[in-house]
């Protein structure tokens, strides 16, 4: 299984990628940047994407629109309030910050990737 994760913050992207590994993923892949990650989606087809909601002045949705239009499973990781993403947002998952890798995997079984 491959994953790609949209995370700003290298050290939080390194964290995921570990769980994910460690959670038998084949191939992680890490966009620090909206830009990075649409050029990603634009190559490949993930199993799985873990996006953070806000990616420095940027916000996501560009990425979270393309995921749902390309029916990609998701889960938005964030260190904010969900009452404060918008409504809008396709239905996926939200992981608060700092995510757990029991946490993690819960919100990956609830998308029956496994």
């Amino acid at each position: 299984m491959i994953a790609l994760i949209v995370e700003d913050e290298p050290m939080i992207a390194l964290d995921l990628e570990a769980a994910l590994l460690d959670m038998g993923f084949d191939t992680v892949e890490i966009a620090l940047s909206v830009d990075q990650a649409l050029e990603g989606l634009a190559k490949a087809r993930f199993d799985l994407v873990l996006i953070d909601y806000k990616l420095g002045e940027q916000t996501a949705e560009p990425v979270i629109e393309a995921l749902a239009g390309a029916r990609m499973p998701h889960i938005i990781v964030t260190g904010y309030d969900e009452r404060a993403l918008p409504a809008s947002l396709p239905g996926a998952p939200i992981l608060n910050k700092p995510v757990t890798p029991a946490m993690l995997r819960e919100a990956i079984a609830r998308l029956a990737l496994r």
